[in-house]
């Protein structure tokens, strides 16, 4: 599998000495204590693991495909006593604390530079430190008004401005290293970084961390489209525009029934019902036709089923393409076979991405619809058969 490696040294660089303290507020004094870091963004980290492709609930989620993230977001969280270490309300955020010198995508390099300020004058103090990695062209999409000082890492949302897309988005949690955990497995580490707090930083720390995609994504691929067409638009049913940073709820749920690989996904999936929105969510453009070729794309955060009969809860969406010509607009429905159960993050649970024309979207994967603009208008809300031509369901991955 490629996945995408953060590795931060840390070196405890004392200045000149001052009475002057920071506290909760994350603002740094010129004498600051300064923890340099070094973050390489990566896909050439691959240590033998598998992929995800098998289904095989041993092996850490692969992710096939491509990805061109260029902007990395460090988030600090920090719970100044050192106690109850366990709970994430204890952890707040503190801006402020990061100053980042060199960001991924400079000079061509997948690395970032800069350096985090512990909070001064409290040696207990334990510390969550989140990564968020997406497309700098992309910024805009996000909303990080969710963000301010002292929210709690339990509450904090990442948000999408209104009217904005999804971006592709990587997130993950560090983790000190040790001897010990040096010797484990990624999975036993990965697993460490989410549900551990960092504690006792010294001039010898070292932090690494994993980055998994936190989201999902649809593609239409349309061949053999009229002159006529002026647009087209994808259009999902029910659309999220929100999502935790730390979904202690999705965690301690797949924790307790032994969910596999729910560690790599701290954002996790919604635990309700994600209501109608009829969203438009990626558009073409007459310009973007070529040879009467086109492929609609977006991101979405996953929105996938949950529990059991009278208490389940079904996440499931619709999708439609909107059709812009010289004579008005119409909507197609989009149709595709159903596709062969697959194990989903709910142990031992199977699902079908596709079932009666009825997508889940899960966590870093991919569901790639193709086939000609007649095969899909055949498809119409008021005709019940002309399925597109396929459906593929697999997993993403950075690109080499």
């Amino acid at each position: 599998m490629k996945r995408i490696l953060i590795y931060i040294p840390l070196l405890l660089t004392l200045l000149a000495c001052s009475e002057e303290e920071t506290g909760l507020s994350g603002k740094q004094p010129e004498t600051a204590v300064r923890v340099p870091f070094s973050i390489s963004v990566s896909s050439a980290t691959d240590k033998g693991l598998g992929t995800r492709a098998s289904g095989n609930a041993e092996e850490l989620p692969g992710i096939s495909g491509s990805t061109d993230v260029d902007f990395l977001k460090i988030c600090v969280f920090v719970n100044e006593s050192g106690e109850d270490n366990d709970n994430p309300e204890k952890f707040l955020y503190v801006p402020d604390l990061v100053t980042v010198t060199k960001q991924i995508g400079e000079a061509g390099e997948y690395k970032a530079e800069g350096y985090i300020t512990p909070v001064e004058g409290k040696p207990d103090a334990t510390y969550r430190i989140l990564a968020l990695a997406y497309k700098q062209a992309n910024k805009s999409w996000l909303d990080w008004g969710k963000f301010t000082e002292g929210v709690s890492l339990q509450k904090v949302t990442v948000e999408l401005v209104a009217g904005g897309f999804t971006p592709e988005l990587f997130a993950g949690y560090l983790y000190k290293v040790t001897e010990k955990n040096q010797a484990s497995s990624i999975d036993e580490n990965v697993e460490k970084a989410v549900f551990e707090s960092i504690a006792g930083i010294d001039g010898n720390t070292k932090l690494e961390g994993y980055l998994f995609r936190a989201v999902s994504r649809v593609s239409v691929e349309l061949s053999g489209i009229p002159d006529e067409v002026k647009s087209l638009s994808l259009v999902s049913q029910k659309y999220r525009t929100s999502s935790p940073v730390y979904n202690s709820t999705f965690l301690n749920e797949l924790q307790n029934v032994g969910g596999a690989r729910y560690y790599c996904y701290p954002m996790g999936s919604p635990f309700e019902s994600i209501g109608e929105s009829m969203t438009t969510v990626a558009t073409v453009a007459k310009n973007e036709i070529t040879n009467g070729e086109a492929t609609l794309q977006a991101y979405f955060f996953p929105m996938e089923n949950y529990g059991m009969g009278e208490d389940r809860i079904e996440n499931r969406t619709y999708f439609y393409v909107d059709v812009e010509t010289g004579k008005g607009k119409h909507r197609l429905h989009v149709k595709a076979p159903d596709t062969e159960p697959v194990e989903t993050i709910w142990h031992g649970i199977f699902e079908r991405l596709v079932e009666s024309n009825a997508f889940i979207l899960r966590i870093n994967w991919q569901i790639k619809l193709s086939g000609s603009y007649d095969t899909l208008a055949s498809g119409n809300l008021l005709i019940d058969e002309g399925e597109m031509g396929t459906a593929e369901g697999g997993a993403l991955e950075p690109k080499e």
